[in-house]
Order: C-alpha cells, then structure tokens, then sequence
C-alpha cells in the first residue's frame, strides 16, 4: 500500500477515445496548509488535487474520487487561501487550476490517495454533451449579454425612477411657489433667465442699445402721401431702367448681325 503522506498521481483523459498514451496527470494529496480557512474545519480528509486541466469542472473531479461522494469542492487558480469570490470567478476562467475536495471521512481520503489505478480514468463518458472547447466558448461569451426580459425589466425600471424624480422636483417647485400660511411666496433668485445686475455701467450700455433700437426703427416716410409718392418713384426708377437694358439689348442685336464688305 502506497504511504498516504506522499503525492498520488491519478492519470485522467477527456473521454473513452482518446488514447491511454495521450492521459493528464493530476497530482493529488492530503490538505495540510494552515492558510486555507475554507478547508480548515476538515482537516485530515481534504485532498488538494493539482494540475487540474481548463475541461474538468467540480462534476469531473467527482469522478477521480468515485465511488466515494465530496462533502464540499473549492476551485482556485492556485493553491493558497481560499476567498469568497474565488470560487465564483472561476466560470470564464480557461486556464489550468486547483480543487480542494473534502470527503466525508479521514480513511476515505486515505484510500484515494493509496488506491492503484490500472488505466486512465475518462471523464467524459461519451455522452456527446460535453460543453468544451468552441461550444463553451460560445456559451461563455452569450452569458456575457443580459437576456432580452431582463434588459427591458431594467430600462423600465430606470426609466420609471427618472419620471419619480422628475414628478418629485415638479411637485416641490410648485410647493415653493406656493403661498404658504401667512401669504408669502417664497421668490428665488435663479429662474430660467439670468438676473441682469442693476450696476451703473450696465444700465448705460442697455440705454444705449434701446437708443440704436429707436433710430433704426423710425420710419422714413411718415405720413400716407408721403409713402405713395415713394413707391411710384420706386416705380419710375424701375421702368426707366427697364428700358435701358431694352436699349442695351437692341444694340448687341445688330453689331451681332452680318455686315458683308
């Protein structure tokens, strides 16, 4: 029988066709780290499996123990302490990686690590629905997006929020403008138009503008006989200058036309 203290090489492959040649090798052994708090309450049956390729999951690192089950299965990136949110991140996580698989007994963890294994253990039985490789890269990369539901779910409630906190600042304007018991009405100073300051100089420089305003807005002919008499000057003007371009006309037609020598 093997000594249960040393490292237990336990060769596994991904499924029954691939050759006994072609096998990966996991290295398991007893757990005795003192830095790992999530295993420390089952000391003496935690196994500390290394080496563990991207395809095996928690389901596959059952299989290396059958037919015994785990009480619990931590997964890291590397050996060490064990957080929270390791366990959790290691979904997207494609990389090689560590388990801390707890038995339900000190002498079933024993016999794990000193048990001979004739051939490979295939951890994929052909059953044809194994997510790996460009599948599970494709379903990893879906789980990235929010379904449909749930985006609308939340572009409803965000939008609802805004219409609450718009009716809420509508509601306390109208408060504020409200007349309260004594009469008063409460006046700010900032409105939708800037408060134009009441100095000197700007009061000249509007004086000034309103000033220009008044010129240009006077009328150049005041009275009644006075605007007709413009408008058939403007006529006249016309007609004379209509006739000179007849004139003009005229002239180019006959230095146009052929004079024989």
């Amino acid at each position: 029988m093997s000594d249960p203290e040393q490292v237990s090489v336990i060769p596994v492959k991904f499924n029954s066709r691939v050759p006994n040649g072609s096998a990966h090798e996991v290295f398991v052994k007893l757990d005795k780290s003192p830095s790992n708090e999530a295993v420390s309450g089952f000391r003496g049956r935690t196994l500390l499996v290394t080496n563990v390729p991207p395809w095996m999951g928690k389901d596959e690192l059952r299989s290396l123990i059958d037919p015994f089950d785990s009480e619990h299965i931590f997964v890291q990136r590397e050996a060490g302490s064990f957080k929270a949110s390791s366990d959790s991140g290691m979904e997207d996580y494609t990389g090689f990686k560590v388990a801390y698989v707890v038995l339900r007994s000190k002498s079933e963890a024993i016999e794990v690590l000193t048990r001979k294994i004739k051939k490979p253990i295939a951890v994929y039985q052909d059953r044809g629905t194994e997510l790996v490789g460009m599948r599970k890269m494709v379903e990893s990369y879906i789980k990235k997006f929010e379904p449909r539901s749930k985006l609308e779910a939340t572009i409803s409630e965000a939008i609802a929020q805004y219409d609450r906190a718009q009716e809420e600042e509508k509601k306390a304007a109208e408060k504020l403008h409200a007349p309260d018991d004594d009469g008063w009405i409460t006046v700010t100073r900032h409105g939708k138009r800037p408060v134009i300051p009441r100095t000197e100089a700007v009061q000249s420089r509007l004086l000034e503008k309103e000033k220009l305003k008044d010129k240009r807005k006077k009328l150049k002919d005041f009275y009644t006989f006075q605007a007709k008499r413009s408008k058939l000057n403007e006529l006249e003007e016309l007609r004379r200058k209509f006739a000179e371009d007849k004139r003009k006309v005229a002239l180019l037609k006959m230095k146009r036309k052929f004079n024989p020598c």
